[in-house]
């Protein structure tokens, strides 16, 4: 069932990236909506091979985007082979270790797409700039995020009913 709501988040996304994509932009920054989907996935479900999941993930958005297919795919699953193996060492149950997790997660997706654009003569942006843009995509994302885990942390808590003593 969790691959199925996976499909399903992944299509809905791109439907929107191409859809609504300028209309979310905030100075020339929009969030990464498919890093969102393969990055909440990975924190939410903690498969062992949660990373062939987000490169999955990965190859979708190379397929939506104008870069050349692959980079999107390989950020995507080195990103997801970190976060599952730092499953172990930290506890990803909390949502602001799971929020701390999936900026760096943003940044480095971002930043890794932009290098190899870089490196492959996609872009002619200079390297702070690939930063700084890296940054600002993940700030954002992350801001994107937030709600996203607080809620399902919510649904996953067990909820206590408060009896009253009468």
């Amino acid at each position: 069932m969790e691959i199925v709501f996976l499909i399903l988040s992944v299509y809905a996304v791109a439907v929107l990236e191409t859809a609504l994509g300028g209309l979310i932009e905030v100075r020339h920054v929009v969030p990464d909506l498919m890093a969102l989907v393969a990055v909440t996935w990975l924190l939410v479900t903690g498969r062992p091979r949660g990373f062939l999941a987000a490169a999955a993930v990965g190859l979708a958005s190379d397929l939506t985007s104008a870069g050349p297919a692959g980079i999107g795919m390989a950020a995507f699953a080195v990103v997801g082979y970190g976060i599952v193996a730092l499953r172990g060492k930290l506890d990803m149950g909390h949502p602001l270790v799971q929020l701390a997790v999936a900026w760096a997660a943003f940044a480095a997706i971002t930043l890794g797409e932009g290098a190899a654009w870089r490196l492959t003569s996609e872009t002619a942006l200079a390297w702070p700039t690939l930063a700084v843009r890296a940054v600002a995509v993940a700030n954002y994302t992350a801001a994107v995020s937030l709600p996203v885990l607080l809620v399902i942390d919510w649904r996953r808590r067990p909820r206590v009913k408060a009896m009253a003593a009468g």
